[in-house]
């Protein structure tokens, strides 16, 4: 018996948690599964979906956004969330949907709908919010009471939850993201084409930061560090300094800020901020050197998988779950958050020394092609599917 798949997501861009999304989808059985995923806006997840047949609504989506945390915020969004309630319900019924998978702790109304359906509901944790801690406290519980199955994005994002869900650990199982090998090649890609376009020569040294420009990302810590670097490196050696992402809507103030940071810096001849980039694995391809400077604790990053598997070292922040993803000293180097001189010192030592970026870009590509695979996150999203 074939058996239909609601997906509930967050964003419609193209971002990890997209990206993800979109090869799980692509990747399952076409004579099992149907699918159909709903979206809170238009975008470039949305012409992905497109060009692989895969069925999506753009609705009124519930998200829950720090710019809701006021009276009237949580206002409405309660209104919004009872008028999806009374959407989903009849999309449940009218499309004889089998099974809820919610893709982010941040839309709730799919685990209600769920368990007043009586249908199977999926949960994929891919959050660690600690702050405002009672919203944290809310998220970890509704987690846990409105789910079947909970598939963390790491260790730590498990513990984090267990905190306020005792009992519940079978419950709660840990299944990494993976990237497809075979876009994230490092062989073949068009790196030389993206240096090309932006004058960069072959030897020069590219240090990159890609991600979702907010408070917490390290977009300011990456941009502080670049003067510590130049003043310190051979005046010989070439260096570039790319930098890739966007805001959410409404929250284009982050990037303003940034924006004002850079422009009183003296960075603007090594720093190229690019904004969002579809084919971001030809940009990765471009870097030499892949910094993610977390300021509170990243879930798990999927993107440092994908630098991982373009043969790219790491610089990274010491907390949340990239300390599963990167091994110090090995794939790359863990730093502590809110350290711009000790992210340049870490960014310096690779440029002194190439041969580590070799050395560590290839340990970085074995470990994700055997731990971090999405072949096998999608077998083990589909066993779940399968089991009553």
């Amino acid at each position: 018996m074939r058996k239909k798949v609601l997906y509930l997501h967050a964003s419609a861009d193209l971002y990890g948690s997209d990206y993800v999304l979109l090869n799980l989808i692509k990747g399952l059985d076409k004579n099992i599964f149907d699918t159909l995923v709903l979206l809170p806006y238009e975008g470039s997840l949305c012409q992905e979906f497109q060009k692989n047949n895969i069925e999506y609504l753009v609705c009124d989506l519930p998200v829950v956004r720090r710019s809701m945390f006021s009276p009237m915020g949580i206002f409405k969004f309660i209104i919004q969330n009872f008028r999806f309630y009374i959407f989903i319900s009849k999309l449940i019924k009218d499309q004889h949907i089998s099974i809820i998978h919610t893709n982010t702790s941040a839309v709730w109304m799919g685990g209600f709908a769920a368990k007043l359906h009586g249908k199977k509901h999926i949960w994929q944790v891919m959050e660690l919010v600690e702050k405002p801690r009672p919203v944290s406290y809310v998220i970890r519980k509704l987690v846990g009471i409105f789910s079947s199955k909970v598939f963390t994005i790491s260790k730590a994002v498990r513990t984090f939850f267990l905190k306020v869900n005792k009992g519940k650990e079978d419950k709660f199982e840990v299944l990494y993201h993976g990237v497809d090998l075979k876009v994230y090649d490092p062989e073949h890609n068009h790196a030389k084409g993206i240096r090309e376009k932006l004058g960069i020569t072959d030897d020069t040294v590219v240090i990159g930061m890609a991600g979702r420009i907010n408070g917490w990302k390290g977009h300011d810590v990456f941009v502080k560090s670049i003067p510590h670097v130049i003043n310190r490196i051979d005046p010989a050696v070439k260096v570039k300094f790319l930098m890739l992402g966007d805001t959410f809507k409404g929250q284009e103030h982050f990037q303003v800020e940034l924006e004002k940071l850079i422009s009183s810096l003296p960075v603007s001849s090594s720093l190229m901020f690019m904004g969002f980039q579809s084919n971001f694995q030809d940009w990765l391809a471009a870097m030499d050197i892949f910094v993610l400077p977390s300021t509170l604790p990243e879930p798990n990053a999927t993107v440092t998988i994908a630098a991982m598997a373009m043969k790219k070292p790491l610089i990274a922040t010491a907390i949340g779950g990239t300390t599963e993803t990167v091994i110090d000293n090995q794939t790359g180097f863990l730093i502590p958050p809110d350290d711009e001189k000790a992210l340049a010192d870490k960014i310096i030592y690779f440029i002194n020394h190439n041969d580590k970026i070799r050395e560590f870009g290839e340990n970085g590509y074995k470990r994700a092609e055997q731990y971090f695979s999405m072949d096998n996150y999608g077998k083990v999203i589909s066993e779940e599917y399968l089991k009553n």
